[in-house]
């Protein structure tokens, strides 16, 4: 969410910070910091920093981090999905007592197949901790894992931003729950006699709690708990139960795609390059009153018990201190050119904010004023419902254009349920988007769609910018192992394709590495006249592929127009030949390199003055087991995983 206040925003590191109402504290704990495993240790790994937070006389309207992440400069980014925390130690000074709070959860990518210019960045709120947030303050940033060769690691910097302004819930009194890794299904060490109720007394201003949980599951066991399992959590409030909540995250639609490993496979509530998302369950409560509050996991017991749940929890007293209507915007899904909104940008239409009700009311109507800086401003009337203290994504009816690259995108809310919010310095909002692809009104595009040999899982709809299906080929309608040649001759406008692939593991688009069985397939956009690709998903794409795209307005031009266009691999697992499908826009010369998990060359092919083919690629003389296939040129690299399997 790199959206801001466009307000103003100081930035510091470890110094003296001062701020109004509604201004954006900056302050980096972690500089480019590389973490790597340790491998031949304990297996976990910690930088801890101290940094200096605003006062706490300071009030917090909110606060987040920023997590950015690359390969360090000369080895190779992290290979496995580990285990990151973002933790608060101590506070005050070097004597205080290290109080292991964990903020953040974080399971590192697949990170085998990312080159030098690979960079992500994701963010997490964490308002929740604010009240434990000021003055000096010791940053962990914990690694976990081990990595197979030493020379792998991540190159990290963290960013807190502590957004100064009255809190609508104002923070009275935080307490640690359950923290720790916990055995499931071990009979002789069950999981409930660690996760006992824990009493506690309000404060005497409260009306709020909120227990926080931060939890992931670990391990394989004969029924592949608690990675690959299904598992319900029960909470209980004074012994009666008031959440039930499935531990399961769907994975096909990372944000970061694709990685080298098996990625879209759904996990138990987390997924590979993503934070965890924490649970948030709210209670109204009295001041001075005595309560119990419990987790209960469903019963389950394994013959070879393998399985654990990582948890972290907190409960947080809170006073209401809301106004009747008050909304903030939380968020700017499109346009932007953050990260984790990369499957969904750039577009040319409907904007999509997320808007959070701060109010003691319900939301009913929201008025909104819209669109790029320089550009005309539009209006819009939302109406539906938005629960206390909920959030909602609202779709922004009308073609918006971004006619310079990283150009700004202004939101504002003027109206809440027909009233002035009262506060209003969450009301505007500001992020960036780029010019999306676009090609001119005397051009038309096709759709090359090649199916897997489960064609039943795959469809993809055309659509104009009022959200009307132009064209389509429904779930069901496709042949396996078929080339679809779709063109289409579109009026000047704005359209999206999105190309889906459905199926009980979460999607694994047309063609995965860890599913040879499907077979392989692709999809690519191309320009007519010239048969130029303007937009190549490939197949590993999970759980859909999309592109919005002009024709007539601004004709833009992306890197796949110039340079290397697509690169498929065939079958992989491969025995003893893999064909490597390498494509140019442009007559170039490229190298073709095959790489070991140590980074060693075993295998280089230079290829001069073509547009790419169909290479056959023998890997009889290959040891079993995993590879990177590399396409280079003067402009791009593009690397993608393979195995050999004899």
């Amino acid at each position: 969410m790199n959206t801001y206040l466009l307000l103003l925003i100081a930035c510091m590191s470890v110094s003296t910070v001062q701020a109004a109402s509604g201004d954006t504290i900056k302050v980096v704990s972690h500089q480019n910091v590389i973490m790597t495993t340790d491998t031949f240790g304990s297996g976990a790994t910690e930088k801890k920093l101290w940094i200096v937070a605003p006062p706490a006389s300071t009030e917090y309207r909110k606060v987040f981090v920023r997590m950015s992440y690359k390969c360090p400069g000369g080895m190779a980014c992290g290979e496995w999905d580990y285990i990151d925390a973002l933790k608060l130690r101590r506070k005050g000074g070097v004597a205080a007592e290290d109080q292991q709070i964990e903020l953040v959860r974080f399971i590192t990518p697949y990170g085998n197949s990312f080159n030098s210019s690979w960079g992500f960045t994701w963010y997490a709120d964490i308002t929740d901790f604010a009240i434990l947030l000021h003055d000096s303050l010791e940053i962990g940033y914990y690694h976990s894992g081990y990595e197979t060769y030493v020379g792998k690691g991540w190159d990290v910097t963290i960013e807190f931003n502590f957004v100064e302004g009255t809190p609508s819930l104002k923070p009275l009194k935080f307490t640690k729950l359950w923290n720790g890794g916990y055995a499931y299904g071990n009979v002789n060490n069950p999981i409930e006699a660690n996760l006992q109720p824990i009493s506690m007394t309000t404060q005497p201003e409260a009306n709020l709690a909120v227990v926080r949980i931060h939890q992931t599951g670990h391990g394989a066991d004969d029924n592949y708990c608690s990675e690959f399992c299904y598992r319900t959590r029960f909470m209980k409030w004074d012994g009666a139960q008031v959440e039930q909540m499935l531990l399961w995250r769907k994975c096909g639609f990372n944000a970061l795609y694709p990685q080298a490993g098996t990625w879209i496979y759904d996990r138990g509530n987390w997924c590979p390059g993503a934070t965890v998302w924490p649970s948030r369950k709210e209670i109204t409560v009295g001041p001075n009153e005595n309560h119990t509050v419990d987790i209960d996991m469903q019963t389950y017991t394994s013959s070879s018990p393998s399985a654990y749940e990582q948890i972290a929890s907190f409960l947080i007293e809170y006073k209401d201190e809301t106004i009747n209507d008050d909304a903030g915007i939380d968020d700017i899904i499109r346009p932007s050119l953050d990260s984790e909104q990369g499957r969904v940008n750039p577009v040319c239409n409907n904007p999509l904010v997320v808007v959070r009700n701060l109010g003691k009311n319900e939301i009913t109507s929201l008025n909104f004023d819209f669109g790029f800086i320089g550009q005309n401003t539009f209006t819009y009337t939302w109406t539906g419902s938005i629960p206390v203290r909920a959030i909602d994504t609202i779709m922004l009816p009308q073609v918006v254009l971004a006619t310079i690259a990283a150009q700004q995108f202004k939101v504002t809310i003027t109206k809440v349920n027909g009233n002035t919010d009262p506060y209003t310095f969450d009301n505007m909002v500001v992020s960036k988007g780029n010019v999306p692809p676009g090609i001119p009104a005397t051009e038309k595009v096709f759709l090359e769609l090649k199916t897997n040999n489960y064609p039943g899982e795959n469809s993809y709809t055309l659509t104009d910018s009022y959200g009307n299906v132009l064209y389509q080929r429904a779930q069901g309608s496709l042949a396996a192992n078929t080339i679809y040649k779709d063109t289409f001759d579109l009026a000047v406008g704005c359209y999206t394709i999105v190309i889906k692939d459905i199926n009980d593991y979460g999607g694994d688009g047309l063609s995965w590495w860890a599913n040879p069985d499907a077979g392989s397939g692709y999809a690519r956009l191309r320009r007519i006249p010239g048969n130029v690709i303007f937009r190549n998903w490939g197949g590993d794409f999970g759980a859909d592929a999309r592109v919005s795209f002009t024709v007539g307005g601004v004709v833009s031009t992306v890197p796949n127009e110039t340079n290397l266009a697509g690169v498929q691999l065939f079958p992989n697992p491969a025995d003893d030949v893999l064909y490597a499908d390498v494509l140019f826009n442009q007559i170039t010369d490229y190298t073709i390199v095959v790489t070991n998990l140590l980074g060693q060359r075993v295998m280089e092919q230079q290829y001069a003055g073509t547009s790419g083919t169909t290479h056959n690629i023998s890997t009889r003389d290959l040891q079993r087991g995993y590879y990177l296939l590399h396409v280079i040129n003067k402009d791009q690299v593009q690397s993608k995983p393979f195995i050999v399997s004899h």
